[in-house]
């Protein structure tokens, strides 16, 4: 056999596997947006569930070592979760 009949034996089944390439893509990149729409509504649930858990830690009468690093915590929790939030928005 001569290359141009190798190569014509191999062509539909190259062509057919090309075709798949735009579509196995099109399916990661939708499927990537659907995790960074899930990630995103999860930040902004904590970042909520830490601004009540703060607001009620605000309204406690006793103001302790225990108080005061809970809160800081919840504060630099919040950071971490909002800098997220925005880069997926970026994205």
């Amino acid at each position: 056999m001569n290359y141009h009949h190798e190569m014509l034996r191999y062509l539909p089944a190259q062509a057919t596997a090309a075709g798949f390439i735009p579509v196995i893509l099109l399916a990661f990149n939708k499927l990537a947006m659907r995790q960074t729409v899930h990630k995103q509504r999860d930040h902004r649930e904590k970042v909520i569930a830490l601004n009540g858990f703060m607001g009620n830690m605000d309204e406690l009468p006793d103001v302790s070592q225990h108080h005061a690093t809970c809160l800081q915590d919840a504060v630099r929790q919040r950071g971490l979760l909002l800098m997220q939030l925005a880069s997926l928005s970026a994205r």
